[in-house]
């Protein structure tokens, strides 16, 4: 596995100085192109490494576009360009008046292969023995092979259960990437899937939900690798034409966050969301080893006191606080049992929250009640306001609600209710009675969240003996 703490990539531009430079005087007036000027040569280390200098007497901020998908700022830096060719370098100089830029055409005579031999290049494109590149596509079987969050780093909100994208055209794209010429070749296979707020880039639409697939046809443009300060970029460039990787929703620039021979694991923005997307690939033809299963159980029997120290909750495809089985905290009249389960959740991340999953539908004429019992430290940064704004707060109620997972949208026929915990430091046991939904019902999922739903604060709670009546 490669994690990209101290890689230097292909593309990578390094500035040697400071990118402000006090001596040079500013008069306000914008700079014009004639007054731009650079000089470079090739370094030491290889022909194919160049160090540029701005040589320009005006401007207090020097911004460079390499030409071969990389870019940095500073008086002095170096750009590695391991194949032969022409690259058109533009230097942009900003002063308080405005900017002017101007550009050289510099020729690489021969290929530095040296340049690529890292593990970031060979897992993506299969290296230099890889004539026709290394093809990628989504990951469809796997939970999670495309989500959204608020951040770039972690899914927090939406993720995709496997073959949920079936026919939008996302499953037949084919994303290849070779290291020589660094030409990206996106053979869509006539359809790829829109995100529905950019329809309109697109013609010849179908809607696919509140989405679109769109006729496209096969294309390449070129990529690169660009470091930046809080990690690796994937950066697609295709002149004044559409370039992109999985879901469309706008951007050329795709976060690396985990990248192995046969994983590649990006987030993205999306300007319109305000958000992130999440992309999971893995090589044309490779076969993932099955994921463990998640746990199903009888509705109808259906209870957990936490005493067997093998059991695990999960895997599930979304954030679930951490959890595991320990020793109960705080032993009491209400609660004696020797082990309960512990439940944290962690700083920044929204929605975490504990599924149990059915093998079988919920009638709620045969069982309607949840039992639970719960401790609520009183050391938990709790807040005082109410819900609603920018967050919630983590306050002191316990949640139960019934959903059928097998709905695109399991919310909107969700049963949820809600208790409020009014002691601290000492188990609580509470119930939660359903019975005004007595009926057979499509539900087949329980969540629970103790702390309140979609606060962003640390928080410790404990559970134990939950049951179903």
């Amino acid at each position: 596995m490669f994690n990209y703490k101290w890689a230097l990539g292909t593309l990578l531009a390094l500035a040697a100085c400071s990118p402000f430079e006090e001596n040079k005087p500013d008069t306000g007036l914008p700079p014009t192109p004639d007054q731009v000027s650079f000089s470079y040569a090739p370094t030491s280390r290889s022909t194919n490494v160049i160090e540029f200098e701005n040589t320009s007497e005006v401007g207090f901020t020097a911004v460079w576009d390499f030409g071969n998908g990389s870019t940095a700022q500073g008086d002095k830096v170096e750009a590695e360009f391991p194949f032969k060719g022409d690259y058109k370098v533009t230097l942009t100089i900003m002063n308080n008046g405005g900017k002017a830029s101007n550009s050289q055409i510099i020729t690489l005579e021969q290929d530095d292969l040296s340049l690529v031999e890292s593990d970031e290049y060979k897992f993506l494109t299969g290296g230099v023995e890889a004539l026709n590149g290394k093809n990628w596509v989504v990951d469809k079987t796997r939970p999670g092979h495309m989500a959204n969050s608020e951040s770039a780093d972690k899914v927090e909100w939406w993720s995709a259960g496997p073959l949920e994208k079936e026919g939008t055209g996302l499953y037949t794209d084919v994303y290849n990437f070779n290291i020589f010429g660094s030409v990206y070749t996106h053979t869509t296979n006539g359809k790829v899937f829109v995100n529905g707020a950019y329809g309109d880039d697109f013609t010849n639409t179908e809607p696919q939900e509140d989405d679109y697939s769109a006729a496209y046809e096969d294309y390449q443009a070129t990529w690169g690798l660009v470091e930046k300060e809080d990690g690796y970029y994937i950066v697609l460039s295709n002149g004044a034409d559409k370039a992109w990787l999985g879901y469309y929703a706008g951007p050329t620039e795709y976060k690396i966050l985990n990248l192995e021979e046969n994983e590649l694991y990006v987030s993205f923005f999306d300007a319109k969301m305000n958000g992130y997307w999440f992309h999971r690939l893995i090589p044309e033809g490779y076969e993932p080893d099955p994921l463990p299963e998640t746990p199903e159980y009888d509705y109808s029997n259906f209870s957990q006191d936490f005493e067997n120290p093998d059991f695990e909750w999960g895997p599930f495809p979304m954030d679930m606080p951490n959890f595991e089985i320990i020793s109960n905290p705080a032993p009491d009249e209400v609660n004696s049992s020797g082990t309960v389960g512990k439940y944290v959740t962690d700083e920044g991340v929204q929605w975490q929250k504990l599924p149990i999953l059915f093998d079988n539908k919920v009638d709620l004429s045969v069982k309607n009640k949840v039992k639970m019992k719960v401790y609520f430290p009183l050391d938990n940064s709790y807040d005082n306001f109410e819900v609603g704004g920018e967050r919630n707060p983590l306050n002191t109620t316990a949640a139960v609600w019934f959903q059928n997972r097998e709905s695109g949208e399991p919310w909107t026929s969700e049963v949820k209710l809600t208790q409020t915990v009014e002691q601290g430091d000492q188990w609580v046991e509470l119930e939660f009675d359903f019975s005004q939904w007595v009926g057979p019902t499509e539900f087949d999922q329980l969540w629970i969240i103790l702390g309140n739903e979609g606060h962003f604060k640390a928080s410790t709670f404990y559970l134990d003996d939950i049951e179903i009546l």
